[in-house]
């Protein structure tokens, strides 16, 4: 009994080991608990607190407040001079930058400029106000989405509006119009993902929507542009390279092919500058044709096949814009066989 007496006293005195002290005590190693004060009016000992040993590794950190943009992350705009209550104002002036070349769309709204002078002088202010009603919708339709998935605003849009404002007619209703791009714009676009990630350019599935549903207005005539109003958008294209060479390589080769055995009219097909439109615009996009070399001349090959197919049993606007839409469904497939060949081959060479 004497022996657990003066064992006590000395645990008494004893200086305790700090963690060990801290899961005895508890509230009395933090002075800023409530309890502290009732501990160190008791008298017991070691009042003041030790510092907690710092945590090994990674320290774990709340989730960030991130949201998905695109292929970057952004954090949701706090309310300043420049948003209301948290609502980001619509960037134009970025906007507007990334139009810029190399990977902007400013070249090809350059290009454009000449065919819808042409179109203006020849079919009067309807022009403008069809692309102005045009372009209206598919930027409604893109801050929409932007809002939503907490995107950038772009106007990559502008080039979808300026192309089917020139190649419809001018005595278009308008509503058939604000439902076309609507769904151009939304399936052929916007839902997978935005400007980039499209697999059919927005304008060619506006233009099948027309001629399919409303195929009494004559939307696959299209107008008479002069073969000379689409020089400036070969040299901007070809020069920016955004359209590639070997897709105009690859659809001049098939018509060629096709003139040798007698398919055809070559000379009419290739002196339209609805057809050079096309190309340039429809089937040489950088978004919608194939992303491999050897699956933008096979892009190309169809391309002009299916083209000079299609003309021999209707017009040039419907057979281009038919063409456009059936080699940009299989682009996928070629780049995927273009790689398939490819790691086949280097198989064989290196064993």
């Amino acid at each position: 009994m004497a022996r657990s007496a003066r064992a006590l006293a000395r645990a008494r005195h004893r200086r305790p080991h700090p963690q060990r002290a801290s899961r005895a005590r508890g509230p009395a190693r933090h002075p800023a608990h409530p309890a502290a004060a009732r501990h160190q009016r008791r008298g017991c000992r070691n009042r003041a607190a030790p510092r907690r040993p710092r945590a090994r590794g990674r320290r774990s950190r709340p989730p960030h407040p991130y949201r998905w943009r695109g292929d970057q992350l952004s954090r949701p705009p706090a309310a300043d001079a420049r948003t209301h209550g948290g609502d980001r104002v619509i960037p134009l002036l970025p906007a507007l930058a990334r139009l810029a070349p190399p990977h902007g769309q400013l070249p090809a709204l350059l290009g454009l400029a000449l065919p819808m002078a042409f179109v203006l002088f020849a079919e009067g202010g309807g022009l403008l106000l069809r692309v102005g009603l045009l372009l209206a919708v598919i930027v409604g339709w893109q801050v929409l989405f932007a809002r939503i998935r907490g995107q950038h605003f772009g106007l990559e849009g502008m080039t979808a509006a300026i192309l089917v404002g020139l190649l419809v007619p001018p005595a278009s209703p308008l509503y058939q119009l604000v439902l076309a791009i609507s769904f151009g714009i939304v399936i052929g676009q916007l839902v997978f993902g935005g400007h980039g990630r499209n697999i059919l350019h927005p304008s060619v599935v506006t233009l099948a929507f027309l001629i399919f549903s409303f195929a009494a207005e004559g939307y696959g005539q299209g107008p008479d542009l002069p073969l000379f109003a689409l020089v400036p958008a070969f040299v901007l294209l070809l020069g920016s390279g955004q359209a590639n060479w070997r897709i105009l390589a690859g659809a001049l080769f098939s018509l060629l092919g096709l003139s040798l055995l007698g398919i055809g009219d070559l000379p009419g097909l290739m002196g339209s500058g609805l057809f050079w439109l096309g190309l340039l615009y429809f089937a040489a996009d950088p978004v919608a044709s194939a992303a491999t070399n050897p699956g933008r001349l096979a892009h190309g090959l169809l391309f002009g096949l299916l083209a000079g197919l299609f003309a021999t049993a209707g017009s040039i606007l419907s057979a281009i814009v038919f063409a456009a839409l059936m080699a940009g469904i299989f682009a996928p497939l070629l780049d995927q066989g273009a790689i398939t060949v490819n790691i086949l081959r280097r198989s064989r060479r290196h064993g």
